[in-house]
């Protein structure tokens, strides 16, 4: 089985949790994540899925161990650490092609006016087309691949009655 979740699904938002089952003690790191969602103005908008007051139904990963996590914990943020080095980045993509305008916004401002449509690219390379501006964070800090790098207003520009104020 393969889970792909994406680093603008991923929040900040992480707790440790623990159940015993037949006298061994399984521990979890749970992830929570908060997916996009269209409200019926058509604004698109992040958070926890809660139905009322102590009901959040959010959707989470959950990683079990019997033993401990944090030796592959340790080694998935060595694989990291490798992927971010100045040798290990090489295959990271951070050039801005022709008719693109490089992204500068470090405080999620987003710089595309209202109603357009966008394409965007991240630093790993993946290009979004034709988006809601307000569907992404703008931050650009060069610390993740999650990273606007440059955007572009769609070649056939259309035009969108929504509000996002």
């Amino acid at each position: 089985m393969r889970v792909n979740v994406y680093a603008e699904e991923m929040t900040d938002v992480i707790e440790i949790i623990s159940k015993e089952v037949d006298g061994t003690v399984f521990t979890g790191l749970r992830f929570y994540l908060y997916l996009p969602v269209t409200h019926a103005d058509k604004v698109q908008v992040r958070g926890p899925f809660i139905h009322k007051p102590g009901d959040d139904d959010s959707s989470a990963v959950t990683f079990w161990g019997k033993r401990d996590l944090r030796e592959v914990l340790k080694l998935a943020l060595e694989k990291l650490d490798e992927h971010y080095s100045s040798e290990g980045a090489a295959h990271v993509k951070d050039d801005v092609p022709d008719g693109w305008t490089k992204n500068f916004s470090i405080q999620d401002i987003c710089p595309i006016p209202e109603g357009s449509l966008v394409d965007v690219k991240f630093r790993d390379g993946i290009v979004w087309e034709n988006q809601h501006p307000r569907n992404f964070r703008w931050d650009n800090t060069g610390k993740s691949n999650g990273d606007i790098i440059a955007y572009r207003l769609c070649k056939n520009e259309q035009k969108h009655d929504v509000n996002y104020g």
